[in-house]
């Protein structure tokens, strides 16, 4: 089925400068994103099942079809191209003390923990930025300064990656997600197990033969990929 609401939004993309536009209308194609396509790129939690044997998908499909976690540059940057973008699949929207859906939220947590330090008793946090600080030293970059982090799935998900929908979900989001890579214009490009989809999603742009993308571990594994 046709949308015309959200091809409108999608031919926007190409001529946004900078994220906060491009945000502005990724948020809106969420919205207005046609129901049969939604409840394919719509994440599905692995940890439940329902009574068809099927993953569970959110309680709330109307709340979470607006949700949007923002990402980008951790620290405040006037420069126009990242040292390393860092790109990950997923935010998660589990609350992981109830195992509840939580508020889907606009913040960017780990942009707020390296600003007022890491919760003492959030373990995954600690990893997730000793992992990027670690990254950034074998690479060459001793601050975060000018480092961007971002997921390809802007709703979020559940923790545990639901692939085929990730997949829809890149694939229809695809022009979003190479427009925010070629605004941050990053040197390298570090995949938290994404190589796959940034290579697909940078595929037909001349972007792909000026920055170095290297395939590693997820920052929740604890073996790496070299």
């Amino acid at each position: 089925m046709c949308n015309n609401k959200w091809n409108d939004i999608e031919s926007k993309v190409k001529d946004t400068k900078n994220l906060c536009d491009l945000f502005i209308l990724w948020r809106k194609a969420h919205i207005v994103e046609e129901e049969d396509s939604y409840e394919k790129t719509v994440p599905k939690d692995k940890k439940n099942k329902d009574k068809d044997n099927k993953y569970k998908k959110p309680k709330d499909l109307n709340k979470f079809k607006e949700s949007f976690c923002k990402d980008g540059f951790l620290i405040d940057s006037h420069n126009k191209r990242a040292d390393i973008l860092f790109v990950l699949k997923e935010s998660v929207t589990i609350d992981k003390k109830t195992g509840t859906e939580g508020e889907y939220r606009d913040t960017f947590w780990l942009k707020c923990y390296i600003k007022q330090g890491c919760p003492e008793r959030d373990a995954t946090a600690k990893k997730y930025l000793s992992w990027v600080k670690r990254k950034c030293k074998l690479n060459g970059v001793d601050r975060l300064d000018n480092i961007a982090y971002i997921n390809l799935n802007k709703r979020g998900g559940f923790g545990l990656t639901h692939h085929p929908s990730l997949n829809k979900y890149v694939e229809k989001y695809k022009k979003f997600i190479k427009k925010q890579i070629e605004i941050i214009n990053p040197k390298i490009i570090i995949c938290g197990a994404t190589k796959g989809y940034v290579s697909n999603v940078l595929e037909d742009s001349e972007y792909l033969n000026t920055v170095k993308i290297i395939d590693s571990y997820h920052p929740s594994c604890n073996r790496e990929k070299r």
